[in-house]
């Protein structure tokens, strides 16, 4: 498996035992306000997001998940992705980054760090031509991240597994040298 990388943070696969961490961060309200429009999953719809998650990237080594610390403290402050979409609508098989960062970590400069990371990942280690994101339109954060980075914004809202979204897209081919 292709790791991401970034100066000072730590890329890990997620495991099994990131359950806790997982469900404890989507528990915070303003965490996942934009995600799921903040539906909280039980612990077994965790595990089995998860599972999948785990098999996903044992199967596709370039893409996947990652929980995300610092050089100088282990503990997690993000999770960040790299992989298809699988829904029956419009973006079935494209290949978008996401990220979550914990409340406690916010306004520190990772949302940019974490979606370099996933782009510099896309860059390095696919053939991709494109990579997308997807972002709900009322989180003004991400979408200026999106923005300052690179990515176009795409003038349409869409739907990614029944959410509404701002689709957003970036040429990987120009991006390469």
């Amino acid at each position: 498996m292709k790791i991401p990388q970034y100066k000072g943070l730590i890329f890990k696969a997620v495991t099994s035992s990131d359950l806790d961490s997982i469900c404890e961060m989507n528990s915070e309200a303003e965490v996942i306000r934009y995600i799921r429009d903040g539906k909280v999953l039980s612990r077994e719809e965790e595990r089995e997001a998860l599972d999948k998650r785990i098999d996903y990237a044992r199967e596709n080594p370039s893409y996947g998940f990652w929980s995300v610390s610092t050089e100088e403290d282990d503990s997690i402050l993000a999770y960040a992705n790299l992989n298809h979409i699988y829904d029956d609508g419009p973006n079935h098989g494209k290949v978008h980054l996401g990220y979550k960062i914990s409340l406690k970590e916010w306004r520190k400069g990772y949302g940019k760090k974490i979606a370099l990371a996933m782009l510099d990942q896309a860059v390095r280690n696919t053939q991709l031509e494109t990579l997308y994101a997807f972002v709900d339109p009322a989180n003004e954060v991400s979408i200026h991240i999106l923005q300052k980075i690179g990515f176009d914004q795409k003038d349409e809202r869409t739907s990614i597994y029944g959410y509404e979204s701002i689709k957003f897209k970036i040429d990987l081919k120009s991006l390469r040298i």
